[in-house]
């Protein structure tokens, strides 16, 4: 949940700062498996398309992910650029796509969704002395339901939820690989931002391999992103969210088709639903003023506008 309103600021820093852990949680086993991702192949030579690991990789048991051969970090900084932003748009596609985080969420929820994404060159990444790739995955939910326990309280059209991956490639092994990743838990409500988090890899849960996927906690009804189910469950206010249901549902979907570009060349801006008998709204992912309302037509009552966020973690600027 991240909606454009304050509540109970400085009472929320003393008590959710008392509830707050920064340890890694083990999972529970029941939850580490891998979660295949449908196969919507736009790169026919995709490893991911084939049913078993690519005979073309070095070596299959090492962390992280082999994506192609040639999809290295050279030739992914000077290949197809059209959206400039210093990474070759098919190297961006098909990493997105490998990393494509998996969801945990409460069954009964409603997490109706049309994500979008957008990746970048890092010549720096946080926690790490080289240059990677930076994703930002956004989720685009319909709805925040509010609280569960106080009826709904809290509620409004659209979710501007997102996590960013960040991934480095080791000549080593020709592999991408995870290094770190951010979960933007209500980030920029309360003015507070308390619960959003930094973590490095030794800090994730990755249920397919060290270095692969990560997991995304997601809190029933408010969607807020967190890394551990201990995190969720002391998040938000009051320590309102909820993860103790979920299970692991589904990996995020990533189109070639749904990357946004950069704010110098966007591939998408407003945008239509793809359902608009059920939801006949606009989403503007490049303007500050255009709070995210999840494609509903009423905008009274909504959230954050993604533009706030592609700017601060530096995608950017964007149209005021």
């Amino acid at each position: 949940m991240r909606a454009r309103w304050l509540f109970l600021a400085v009472p929320l820093l003393f008590l959710v700062s008392c509830g707050q852990t920064t340890e890694p949680e083990s999972a529970d086993p029941n939850f580490m498996k891998p979660i295949p991702l449908a196969q919507n192949c736009y790169d026919p030579d995709d490893p991911m398309c084939l049913p078993g690991p690519s005979p073309d990789d070095p070596d299959p048991d090492a962390p992280g992910y082999f994506i192609g051969l040639d999809y290295n970090m050279d030739q992914c900084r000077q290949s197809n650029d059209f959206d400039a932003d210093g990474f070759d748009d098919n190297c961006e596609y098909r990493i997105a796509r490998r990393f494509a985080p998996l969801l945990a969420t409460e069954p009964s929820d409603d997490v109706s969704r049309e994500p979008y994404w957008i990746a970048k060159h890092n010549p720096d990444l946080p926690g790490t002395a080289g240059e990677g790739l930076e994703i930002m995955y956004l989720f685009n939910y319909h709805m925040d339901w509010g609280d569960p326990e106080t009826g709904g309280y809290g509620s409004h059209s659209g979710d501007s939820e997102f996590v960013i991956l960040y991934v480095e490639f080791d000549e080593s092994t020709e592999h991408w690989l995870l290094t770190g990743a951010f979960y933007a838990a209500h980030h920029e409500n309360y003015a507070l931002n308390l619960w959003d988090t930094y973590k490095p890899a030794s800090g994730l849960e990755m249920p397919d391999k060290v270095n692969g996927y990560p997991r995304v906690w997601v809190a029933n009804d408010k969607h807020a992103s967190y890394p551990h189910k201990r995190a969720c469950n002391n998040g938000g206010a009051l320590n309102a969210d909820d993860c103790n249901s979920n299970v692991d549902d589904e990996r995020i979907e990533v189109s070639h088709l749904r990357n946004i570009g950069s704010a110098d060349n966007p591939f998408t801006n407003c945008v239509a639903s793809e359902n608009p008998t059920s939801y006949p709204g606009t989403e503007c992912f490049w303007s500050a003023s255009y709070s995210f309302c999840g494609w509903d037509l009423d905008r009274t009552n909504c959230s954050s506008p993604y533009a706030d966020d592609l700017k601060e973690f530096g995608f950017g600027d964007v149209e005021p």
